[in-house]
């Protein structure tokens, strides 16, 4: 009886060890530590098969999809919190949200949203009851910012991020200094055919649309230098197949976060777990 007496009190105090322990600010988020800092970045959260984004460029910060709202509440709420964020200046919607209008209420109640771009070709007051959307007033600063962010929709025609529009997003293009990182909400081979996009230094590759990840046609077409992808099953295979060859590839499910940041001239990659990659400016 003492045994087991006791062996429960020591279940009980490693219970509330680390129920202390998880309220402890800080104690396990889903970041790099490169985000730390108040560099001009690019971060993707592990949040399964949705792509979840956060661009914090010139101390201005976008979010590329919400998640479904437990994802939202558990990961990128909290996120955005250790980053300082209290405002959004755009909130760019690849995907319509599961439950949308509760998700998106959630979003502006948290963070002021200055602008939403939705994908779908519908009215702010219809999508989003209850939401405030403000649009940017021209200035010479959104100007100066405009070509940070380029937007590709489905009829593969390139806009900036202050433009408007209600067709599907097929690709983001985000420029930090000289390098160009390219964001696929959706990999599917006709997509990639289609894009009108050259030379990019980082892919970051969001849903997977088929059976067989389409790796040469991504390298052939874009010729990164690395890939980050969700780590599904099709994707692996395909990467493990040629692991010797470029480009270096993450996975957001055993890596963690993974952030791609301007560094003194450099763009680094970094995981939450620690892998790191440097491209060098003067190599490119």
């Amino acid at each position: 009886m003492c045994l087991n007496n006791s062996g429960w009190l020591i279940t009980k105090l490693i219970l509330a060890i680390l129920h202390t322990a998880t309220l402890v600010p800080g104690h396990s988020v889903n970041i790099s530590p490169l985000a730390l800092g108040q560099l001009d970045r690019i971060t993707a959260l592990s949040e399964g098969s949705d792509q979840v984004v956060h661009l914090h460029l010139k101390d201005r910060d976008w979010l590329i999809n919400t998640g479904k709202l437990s994802q939202w509440q558990r990961l990128t709420e909290p996120y955005l919190r250790t980053q300082g964020v209290n405002r959004l200046d755009e909130l760019i919607l690849c995907e319509a949200p599961p439950h949308e209008t509760e998700v998106l209420n959630q979003v502006n109640s948290e963070f002021q949203v200055a602008k939403f771009f939705p994908f779908w070709p519908r009215q702010p007051e219809a999508q989003t009851e209850g939401i405030r959307v403000e649009q940017f007033n021209p200035s010479t600063n959104a100007a100066a910012q405009a070509d940070l962010v380029e937007i590709y929709s489905s009829d593969q025609t390139a806009r900036d991020e202050t433009s408007a529009g209600g067709l599907p997003i097929s690709a983001i293009l985000v420029h930090l200094g000289r390098f160009r990182i390219l964001i696929l909400p959706n990999v599917t081979e006709a997509s990639l055919t289609a894009l009108r996009c050259d030379h990019v230094d980082v892919v970051y590759c969001g849903r997977l649309r088929s059976r067989r990840f389409p790796r040469r046609l991504v390298i052939a077409k874009l010729t990164p230098s690395v890939l980050v992808l969700n780590g599904t099953k099709p994707e692996i295979i395909a990467n493990s197949e040629e692991s010797r060859s470029s480009p270096k590839c993450f996975y957001l499910k055993q890596e963690g976060a993974i952030t791609t940041a301007l560094l003194n001239n450099d763009l680094a990659i970094r995981s939450y777990r620690g892998t790191e990659l440097c491209l060098r400016s003067l190599s490119r």
